[in-house]
């Protein structure tokens, strides 16, 4: 069966299901009223929430998990209390699905900024990107025009001295000019900070390098500091059930234990995509697929991630 066909199956499946419009928003990030939208013109994001939601496939991610709702416990008591949270997990634990999927259900104005290439190295473009996404939430819309220096940094300030969080995700490629940013930010507005990344943050936290200048300076500010839970049973029997899989207590056990160390519910979600990739004709009835498939996917996905892990390079599945 050809892509499209098994789209057009997944889409049409969705609309039955009560609710189907909040869900889809849940599984994609997106606005319920842009669902109709994207859907119609086969936004990827859309695509793979139906896909998943309908056991045919998809990039998808249980939003139900552990891991989701310890970042939402952190979030919700950051929005509650002005306070500085360092949150850490390994790569691919779904940390930046789970942001997008709970930001929008927080009251108080909430702005997520990703920490990449473009903008590690440039505390002006870090600045712009957090006032642009706290306007979006405060003003409801984008800035209208742009602003550098102090002038840029003070619209920021006018923006945050009602309750807010402000989040970073991938805090371990923060440099240390821009930690003395967030300092600033947090001294000087009523904003709560969330930094969440990887396990490399965390050792970078463990130094404790409380005499430095200016790493220093910010870490006294941090009140705690959290390691994201693993994937539990529970979860993966989460996950196997959007694709319409029973498997037993021990299998599922036996799975968790399997991706403790690599990514968890993410190493799953692959796993599942190379069982999927290995159909090269008609429909793949995910019921048919036992744990031990499963098992052997996860197995090969962790191989490719020591590899990556050894020679420094990006492995693909």
């Amino acid at each position: 069966m050809q892509r499209e066909t098994i789209i057009d199956k997944a889409l049409g499946k969705v609309r039955e299901q009560r609710g189907w419009r909040k869900q889809i928003a849940l599984r994609a990030a997106v606005e319920v009223a842009d669902v109709d939208t994207l859907m119609t013109g086969r936004d990827d994001r859309i695509v793979e929430a139906a896909l998943s939601l309908t056991g045919l496939g998809g990039s998808i991610r249980a939003v139900d998990t552990s891991v989701k709702r310890f970042i939402e416990k952190i979030v919700r008591a950051a929005a509650w209390d002005k306070r500085i949270y360092a949150v850490f997990g390994p790569t691919g634990a779904g940390k930046t699905f789970t942001l997008k999927a709970i930001i929008p259900t927080i009251e108080e104005p909430v702005a997520l900024v990703r920490i990449t290439q473009h903008n590690r190295n440039s505390i002006g473009r870090i600045t712009q990107d957090i006032h642009r996404a706290l306007h979006v939430r405060v003003k409801g819309s984008n800035p209208t025009s742009s602003y550098i220096g102090q002038n840029f940094f003070a619209k920021l300030m006018d923006l945050a001295q009602t309750r807010c969080v402000v989040i970073i995700d991938e805090a371990q490629k923060l440099s240390d000019n821009s930690f003395e940013l967030l300092r600033d930010i947090y001294d000087e507005s009523q904003a709560s900070l969330v930094l969440i990344g990887s396990t490399v943050f965390a050792e970078r936290l463990a130094k404790k390098r409380i005499s430095d200048e200016v790493f220093g300076q910010f870490l006294r500010r941090v009140d705690d500091r959290y390691e994201l839970p693993h994937a539990t049973p529970g979860d993966v029997k989460l996950f196997l059930n959007a694709y319409g899989i029973e498997i037993d207590k021990t299998d599922t056990r036996a799975i968790a234990r399997k991706i403790g160390n690599y990514g968890d519910i993410d190493t799953l979600a692959r796993a599942m995509r190379i069982i999927a990739g290995s159909v090269e004709e008609g429909e793949l009835s995910w019921k048919k697929v036992g744990s031990g498939q499963i098992i052997d996917a996860i197995e090969r996905i962790t191989m490719l991630m020591t590899v990556e892990e050894e020679d420094g390079t990006e492995a693909q599945s």
